[in-house]
């Protein structure tokens, strides 16, 4: 193996950015790198001492820390080498049971097909045949094109509420809010539980709060997982059809973890899913507008009216006891000239009712009503649920947002 070649692509690994902003995975791949280049065989304890400050007290059969690392190693390479490395010559790979970067060529692309042979030629009538065909398949289109009812849509796309994205040619971002879950193998070997923690949202939250408690660090696993309310799918089948419209292409779906600050300013943005979710849009949907965030996400706090609004959704009701829940809706310009939608509820039933009464004209026209010639604007649903269904619901307020204050930087107190 070709000591330079290795170093050359293990930095242009790096440079692509394949790692993510993890550091201990980086710290790992440059570990595995400098060993490599020396000519050291390293073990998993040799890993788990030198990356991992395990220490003498590090048993294999007790922490997966470094296998599991390895695993993501593994996979961040061929998701690189399947993408913005695939015309590299040669790819990195870590061999199975073995702790080192191995440099090895890619394989041979695939050959050409086989040349068929030319058809034998068609008798006259045929081709006679073929073109009464396709003059009649052109007719039939034609009279379909007359004949087929107008697009139930097309006056929910023209609406104010949503004309500003519909008919914008910006790309389109349909936004989810997910949720980043770990494993706890409890000290043993497997995993026994997920782990939702409302401040480890990422990787690199994962990372850092081992680092903080370090006696969790033999026990809490990144296993890459991310899950969705329920409630999201149900407002994404809702959405999606009146966000494609003529122009699917246009509509690219992608978590909210995914989001970065500069795809606000290229893109037009749709968020679908909790309040508790909204990431990387909750500091500017909240800066111009009438209502905070209260003791949790099931509460939201009209600060004009002095009004609080609490979900029941999250208490311990029955399945089949009615509750109380809110959906919130917003609409203003985004950093970069675009728009920015959010569709949220604090729980299912709130977000599945928020997406359809953006779907129905008579809704729509009494948002327009209320906040007609806002630049931008919010709106408060009152729902009534039973179990994951939306019964009823109304809308409680809407008014314009400060979007002056949106993007404004703000002062300190």
């Amino acid at each position: 193996m070709s000591e330079p070649l290795l170093r050359s692509e293990a930095d242009a690994v790096l440079a692509s950015g394949a790692l993510g902003r993890s550091p201990l995975l980086k710290a790992l791949f440059e570990y595995l790198l400098e060993q490599s280049l020396e000519g050291r065989r390293v073990t998993e304890f040799d890993v788990a001492s030198e990356v991992f400050d395990r220490g003498e007290q590090f048993s294999s059969t007790l922490d997966a820390s470094v296998r599991v690392y390895i695993h993501r190693l593994r996979r961040k390479l061929d998701e690189h080498y399947s993408g913005a490395g695939r015309a590299a010559p040669q790819r990195i790979v870590i061999p199975n049971g073995e702790y080192r970067l191995v440099l090895e060529a890619r394989a041979a692309g695939a050959e050409s097909p086989p040349v068929r042979p030319a058809p034998a030629r068609l008798p006259r009538w045929a081709f006679a045949a073929a073109a009464a065909l396709v003059a009649l398949n052109v007719a039939a289109w034609a009279w379909f094109a007359v004949q087929r009812p107008a697009d139930p849509l097309r006056d929910v796309r023209r609406s104010e509420v949503w004309a500003p994205l519909t008919g914008d040619s910006r790309p389109l971002l349909v936004v989810l809010g997910d949720y980043f879950i770990f494993g706890d193998t409890e000290g043993g070997a497997d995993v026994r539980r997920l782990v939702r923690e409302f401040d480890v949202n990422s990787s690199d939250d994962l990372d850092r709060h081992k680092l903080a408690h370090p006696a969790a660090a033999g026990r809490y696993v990144d296993l890459e997982l991310r899950y969705l309310p329920v409630g999201a799918g149900a407002a994404l089948r809702r959405l999606l059809p009146l966000l494609a419209g003529p122009d699917p292409d246009r509509v690219r779906v992608i978590l909210m973890s995914e989001l970065t600050p500069d795809m606000l300013k290229t893109h037009d943005i749709v968020y679908v899913g909790y309040l508790s979710g909204l990431g990387l849009l909750e500091s500017p949907t909240f800066a111009g507008s009438r209502f905070a965030i209260g003791m949790s996400y099931d509460e939201l706090i009209d600060i004009v009216g002095q009004r609080h609004y609490l979900s029941q959704a999250g208490a311990a009701v029955g399945a089949s006891q009615p509750h109380i829940d809110y959906g919130y809706v917003a609409s203003y310009p985004g950093p970069g000239g675009g728009r920015i939608m959010v569709i949220a509820g604090t729980r299912d039933v709130a977000l599945i009712q928020a997406a359809e009464a953006l779907g129905r004209r008579a809704s729509l026209e009494e948002l327009a009503r209320k906040t007609r010639g806002a630049a931008g604007f919010e709106a408060l649903y009152m729902v009534e649920g039973l179990a994951r269904t939306n019964l009823d619901g109304k809308l409680v307020l809407a008014a314009p947002l400060k979007t002056r204050d949106i993007w404004t930087p703000q002062a300190p107190d």
